[in-house]
């Protein structure tokens, strides 16, 4: 009996860490497919609108709230996907099954519930790559003229839809990861090379590490354009 439990111990050792690795996996597959619709759905919504992007001249930049410049943007591509008459609460298509806990941003304290179901988020795991009218210039050490965004541009402005990230995981903009979670040190909004799920202007999506350079620990990784290796970019031009 000792040596029949004691294989049991052994093949439960084994099987447990694969078992968690494929649910893991089965997760990030699912979200990403969300991202892909999402993706569809503000395709379509520039279609219906000569050609522009979401766009809000009330769009907020700091903490995450309903008008964020990235959480905005489902007010107006929900219709595409959701019916009017379910629940926003309910809208599975914008609930990333990973999304268990997120950083309470700036202080990144932890939260022990999902993102999507807070309302200030919009009941979304996602985020847009949008901008806000009253976000102050970049700071001079980034040698970039202005912050990245899609909000209000017309998609003939963007000159490599391959690579030029629209919608996907919302840690991705800090970033921090639900799929390999790791807890973001004091004083740092990020960790580097966090893997999250990304959705392209022309349609494709792709699980990819964040850039996040730790010479700005106060610095969130959308404030600047990653090394080309990186393979996506969050300004139009």
């Amino acid at each position: 009996m000792l040596v029949v439990l004691a294989i049991i111990s052994v093949l439960a050792a084994l099987l447990l860490p694969a078992l968690a690795r494929a649910k893991g996996s089965a997760a990030r597959t699912r979200c990403l497919g969300n991202v892909k619709q999402l993706n569809l759905a503000i395709n379509l919504y520039t279609l219906d609108n000569d050609g522009s992007f979401p766009a809000t001249t009330t769009a907020t930049w700091n903490a995450a709230e309903p008008n964020h410049f990235a959480i905005f943007y489902k007010r107006f591509v929900r219709q595409y996907l959701v019916s009017p008459m379910v629940d926003p609460r309910q809208d599975r298509v914008f609930h990333c099954p990973a999304d268990t806990f997120y950083h309470d941003f700036p202080n990144m304290d932890v939260r022990s519930e999902p993102f999507y179901a807070q309302s200030f988020t919009e009941f979304s795991s996602y985020g847009f790559n949008g901008s806000a009218e009253n976000m102050p210039a970049p700071p001079r050490f980034l040698n970039e003229d202005s912050f990245g965004g899609l909000s209000g541009l017309k998609l003939s402005a963007v000159a490599n839809p391959a690579k030029t990230f629209q919608v996907g995981d919302f840690a991705l903009l800090a970033p921090w990861s639900w799929h390999k979670p790791v807890r973001v040190p004091a004083g740092q909004v990020g960790v580097p090379d966090a893997p999250n799920n990304f959705g392209f202007v022309d349609g494709h999506a792709s699980y990819l590490k964040v850039y996040w350079n730790t010479n700005y620990p106060r610095l969130t990784a959308c404030c600047y354009e990653p090394p080309p290796s990186y393979g996506y970019k969050w300004h139009a031009e």
